[in-house]
């Protein structure tokens, strides 16, 4: 009789491939959440009781990135007190313009953007003002009102000269900052100086209840999605040059062949009248002959002298019409041969300019979207 195992005794089965599957897609899920969360939860651990404003700090940003997908810049400060953007200053600092980004009530947010013009547009580096920054190598002007893309060169330039908007007593330069003044309704530390903010990691203590939202400039250019676009903007203009470039060599090509035709015809035509000549050439010639040979025979007999002096001149011109024959057949064949020629020439330079068209339209798509979807 076979006495079965204690339950103790008997070998335990692991983890299904099936149960380790659905254990690591929440363990991601879980982790996701809170990377997503993580901004949030830093900026609300600066003190206690900040929820509202941190409320106000994330809707303010995301207006405002929504702001810059749609306009190509970021808003100017509200300077007047009055929750639109200051139109016409160049002031870098001031309130929130909540009116202009369309929120609903006044966060009362300071908010500070970077803004370093130059009278070069390419070299401009302020992002409150929308201008044509992005030129792209293109045959031909593009032809589109300044969007996203020139937002993004503005970062770029922003990067490589970042002076304008610092946070922190290390400087560090961001596109744009927010301060939401805390329980004591006044801005503590580097908020209350004209054109500077706390970084957002600062610490709260007794004498600094602030909150901060910055965003760097490089943080901004790939929330946004410069790269992705600016790549692609370059890309299609490079594919619209090169079609340039074959369009105007299937162009040179198609003069060529249109010239060449002409040569053909011209020889031709003169092969032609060549051929005339010689024939009217061996009718006198043999009208010619024929009448000294009968004034010969009237008169003196008929002489060997004469005979060969009419033959002579009537052989000359026989051979004179037949290269003139052979010259026309030759000339009506070249013509042929450069005709179909030129006929494929003009079918490829058709071809060419039909995609250099594509080519190029997709360049003004392209920089028309800007950081559109």
């Amino acid at each position: 009789m076979i006495r079965e195992k204690p339950a103790a005794c008997r070998p335990k089965n692991g983890f299904s491939l099936i149960e380790l599957a659905v254990v690591l897609a929440i363990s991601a899920a879980i982790g996701l959440t809170l990377w997503r969360l993580l901004p949030a939860l830093r900026a609300s651990g600066n003190s206690a009781g900040g929820g509202a404003a941190e409320i106000n700090l994330l809707t303010a940003q995301q207006a405002l990135d929504g702001y810059v997908l749609q306009n190509g810049r970021l808003p100017r400060p509200d300077i007047a007190g009055t929750g639109f953007e200051d139109t016409t200053g160049s002031a870098a600092v001031g309130m929130l313009p909540y009116r202009t980004l369309g929120l609903g009530s006044d966060p009362t947010l300071r908010y500070g953007v970077y803004r370093k013009s130059h009278a070069t547009p390419t070299l401009d580096a302020d992002l409150a003002v929308a201008l044509p920054r992005y030129v792209p190598l293109l045959p031909v002007p593009s032809g589109v009102p300044a969007n996203g893309l020139d937002f993004c060169v503005a970062l770029k330039n922003g990067m490589a000269n970042p002076a304008a908007l610092t946070a922190g007593s290390q400087a560090v330069p961001v596109a744009y900052a927010l301060a939401h003044a805390g329980a004591n309704g006044t801005f503590d530390g580097l908020n209350s100086s004209p054109s500077n903010f706390e970084l957002t990691a600062r610490a709260q203590s007794p004498t600094y209840d602030d909150r901060v939202q910055n965003t760097g400039l490089a943080e901004l250019f790939g929330r946004v999605n410069c790269h992705e676009r600016l790549s692609a903007a370059e890309g299609a203009a490079r594919e619209a040059f090169a079609a340039f470039d074959v369009d105007r060599s299937a162009a040179l090509y198609q003069d060529f062949r249109t010239f060449a035709v002409r040569t053909r015809t011209n020889s031709r035509d003169f092969a032609i009248a060549s051929l005339v000549i010689s024939v009217a050439d061996i009718t006198d010639t043999v009208a010619a002959g024929v009448t000294a040979i009968a004034i010969a025979a009237q008169t003196a007999g008929l002489g060997v002298g004469v005979v060969a002096g009419a033959v002579i001149p009537a052989l000359a011109a026989a051979a004179a019409l037949a290269a003139a024959t052979a010259a026309l057949v030759s000339g009506e064949m070249a013509l042929q041969k450069a005709e179909l020629q030129k006929a494929a020439a003009d079918v490829f330079r058709d071809d060419a300019a039909r995609l250099y068209s594509i080519a190029l339209a997709r360049v003004r798509t392209v920089k028309r979207k800007g950081l559109l979807p």
